[in-house]
């Protein structure tokens, strides 16, 4: 049982991370369209 718990943990991790990555990356793509004009 605790070996399935720790699977569990480390896949919800992984997909809490690329949640993550996701957001950063969506983040990037929509800041690069508008001009950036705060230096």
């Amino acid at each position: 049982m605790r070996i399935l718990n720790n699977i569990f943990t480390k896949s919800a991790r992984h997909a809490e991370v690329s949640y993550l990555e996701n957001l950063a990356r969506q983040a990037r793509q929509s800041r690069a369209k508008r001009p950036a004009r705060t230096t």
